[in-house]
Order: structure tokens, then sequence, then C-alpha cells
């Protein structure tokens, strides 16, 4: 028999993982309506959602201490929806503690910031999944749904395990359902963010059109246009070109080829299956890079 939950215990260790995190919750003031959230993720660094910041100046930062202060967007990524800010301070108290990957089941806590005071939610993890990529490509680390009462003031916050470690920010994803870009995810973003301004992905200069291929069911992308410049022009792609296969795996359409060129495909090589006038064929376009802001 599992052993018995205290109910007073199980509230004041929740209480404490909210009064632990509170010091790196901060308010965020980029947009015209409503404040988000975000958190420190280090002295002078503040994580926030991308879609929450609308604007890329006249930003503030509301500090737990109550103050405001202006902040910098050094970058975003809206693959990810991490946003990236600076401002003139130190954090509060100590980083929050990475925690192992949720369980479905397991118990989530959000913590946010509104008109300087902290605001929190009690739910489960409803969906955990394998890494996967967004509808604008890009690379997720896990898949975790979140079932809990979000509001658009407490967006960006933080996302915690029962034991108060950090599990992702918060963000709303399809359908208004509450979603963790993962702790990992955020890390690696973001250091490539305060490194290079921007997020550099792969690159092959072509504009496409979905169009059907084969079977009723068969989807595809058409060439419509190149960059005169770009590797794709060079590799010898025209326009026209139907694009259905990448090294080999079906092109389903223009999405379908916008995942395949995220972070780190930058130098390297891909065989693009084509139908050029009904025949098929194939074409190698070494991959460029270009930073994504």
């Amino acid at each position: 028999m599992p052993e018995a939950v205290s109910l007073s215990g199980l509230s004041e260790a929740l209480s404490s993982a909210v009064e632990k995190a509170a010091p790196q919750v901060v308010a965020v003031h980029g947009r015209d309506r409503v404040a988000a959230s975000g958190f420190i993720l280090k002295p002078g660094v503040v994580v926030a959602a991308e879609e929450t910041i609308e604007r890329d100046d006249a930003i503030e930062i509301g500090l737990p201490d109550g103050s405001t202060v202006p902040a910098t967007l050094v970058g975003r990524d809206p693959s990810t929806d991490i946003a990236v800010l600076r401002y003139d301070g130190a954090a509060a108290g100590e980083a929050l503690p990475r925690g192992p990957a949720p369980k479905t089941g397991s118990l989530l806590l959000a913590v946010g910031r509104r008109n300087g005071s902290v605001v929190a939610a009690l739910g489960i993890v409803s969906t955990v999944g394998p890494a996967w990529r967004s509808s604008t490509g890009g690379s997720i680390d896990a898949f975790i749904r979140a079932d809990l009462g979000l509001t658009r003031q407490a967006e960006g916050g933080v996302l915690l395990d029962a034991a108060g470690a950090l599990v992702g920010m918060a963000v709303f994803g399809p359908r208004h359902q509450v979603i963790a870009i993962p702790a990992n995810t955020i890390d690696r973003v973001a250091e490539e963010i305060l490194k290079r301004g921007s997020i550099v992905r792969g690159y092959i200069g072509v504009g496409v059109h979905p169009v059907q291929a084969g079977d009723a069911n068969g989807r595809a992308a058409m060439v419509v246009s190149l960059d005169p410049e770009g590797p794709a022009k060079a590799a010898g792609l025209e326009l026209g070109d139907i694009l259905t296969a990448w090294n080999g795996e079906p092109l389903t359409g223009p999405r379908s080829l916008v995942d395949r060129l995220g972070p780190g495909t930058g130098g390297t090589t891909v065989e693009l299956g084509v139908s050029r006038g009904g025949k098929p064929t194939s074409v190698r376009v070494a991959i460029a890079s270009r930073d994504r802001a």
C-alpha cells in the first residue's frame, strides 16, 4: 500500500517551493496590455517567452524587490519561443536547480509574477513525449504538456517539479494548452543567443509552395523562388522543381522542409529528391548558415 500523504505536509512543501523560486521570477513588460513573466537565468540575464515580447525596445523588468528596471533584448528565437533579455542588476538568491525528466501524472507547479506579487498554479504532467520540432523548425528536447490553469501574466514563468527543481518555462501551445519549454532547451538556446545574438539555422535559399505529388494523398514542395546567391541555385535546382525527399526520407510539404533546416544543419550536405518535368532526379545541396533574429 502507498504511504498516506499528509495534506498539510504537501501544502508546506509546495509553498516552500514557491518561496524558493520567487527571487528568480520576474515580471516582463514587453507588450502593451498585459505583462508576462520570466526568470533570471544568471545575474543580469532573464529568459522570457518570445511571443510575449511584442516590441524590441522600451522593455522593462519587474524585479522581486518591487523595483522596475529597463531591459535590452539580446535576441529571440520564435521557433523555440525563447527570448533573452539583459538588465542592470544581480540575481537574488540561488539559481533554480534543474530537475530530472518529469513523468506523466507527476505534480507541476507554475510560478509567475503579477503586479509585484508572486502567482502560482498547481497541476499535473498530462503528457510526456520525445524530442520534437515546432511548426517553425525549432528543436525542443522533450514534449511536456501540463494540465493546469495558467494566466497570461504567468506565461514565461517557471514550471517546477514537486521538489522545486526547474522543469522548464510555461508557455501556451496549440489550442491554448500549457506546455513546457524544457530546461535543457532553454540552456542551449539561451547560450547561443547570448553568444551570437540570434539562432543560426540552415539555409538553402528556396521559396516553396505545397503541391500534390504521386497519389492523391501525397504532398511535396514546389520551388517557386530561388536566391540567386543561395546554395540551391548553385547546386542546380530550378524553378518548378518539386522537392520530394530529404536524404531519402519523404518531404510532405514546405513545413517538412523547414523542420529539417534547424540549428546545426549549416555546413552539412543534403541529397534532395526532385521531380523535374515529371522525371525523378536528385540534387546535392551544401547547406549554408543564416542568423535568425
